[in-house]
């Protein structure tokens, strides 16, 4: 069995250690017979709940940005199909070609 060992001092001046050292101190001893027991918990906790919290704003971040482009795409495409009927074909050529599109970027290419 591998035992690893740290040494942890807590400042009564600093408001947070104050609190963990009584949190360690008024412990469920059932439900936590040492420090190390409470601590790992805490830190796994931590740790994993941070790392949890984080990819769930990552991905709401991402959906938000996908909508934003989505709706930007529609109104552009519904903007040109209800005055397409109103250019000639010249002047739609003009507008765009698909040659000014920057498709190693649009594509996820490094070059």
């Amino acid at each position: 069995m591998d035992i690893h060992q740290c040494s942890v001092r807590f400042n009564d001046n600093n408001i947070n250690q104050q609190k963990a050292w009584k949190y360690l101190k008024d412990r469920d001893k059932r439900k936590y017979p040492s420090y190390a027991a409470l601590i790992a918990d805490a830190v796994v906790y931590f740790i994993e709940k941070d790392s949890i919290e984080e990819n769930q704003l990552i991905d709401k971040i991402c959906k938000a940005v996908q909508k934003c482009i989505a709706d930007a795409l529609s109104s552009e495409i519904l903007k040109q199909v209800f005055t397409s009927d109103k250019k000639t074909e010249s002047d739609v050529k003009s507008e765009s070609s698909i040659s000014d599109v920057d498709w190693a970027y649009l594509c996820g290419s490094d070059d």
